[in-house]
């Protein structure tokens, strides 16, 4: 059996409630020391919703870096990540049908 990553996870979400419950799990595998040595900032809250996991990606987005320590940067850097591209996932899931087939022709 192989790894399925994070990325292969939002990629066959179908629905904005499976990129919410994956940003969920995704959180509640953090190690709990590594969180809150995040900036306060920078800590994950409560993700109802959609709207929840692209503010919080943009929140991660905008924040600068230099004022963290190294690991925590590092911590804060790859939550950006996931969270923009769950961000993305959510934004395609939205997407009308016909912008969707078109996305497809130009990969």
């Amino acid at each position: 059996m192989t790894a399925v990553s994070w990325q292969q996870r939002l990629d066959a979400a179908f629905n904005q409630d499976e990129v919410v419950s994956i940003a969920r799990e995704f959180v509640a595998g953090m190690d709990p020391v590594a969180v809150a040595k995040l900036p306060a900032a920078c800590r994950p809250g409560e993700l109802v919703d959609a709207q929840d996991v692209v503010s919080y990606a943009y929140d991660l987005m905008r924040h600068d870096y230099r004022e963290a320590d190294a690991h925590a940067a590092l911590s804060v850097q790859h939550l950006a990540a996931f969270f923009s591209q769950a961000a993305a996932r959510l934004s395609q899931i939205a997407a009308p049908a016909h912008l969707d087939q078109l996305s497809r022709l130009f990969r």
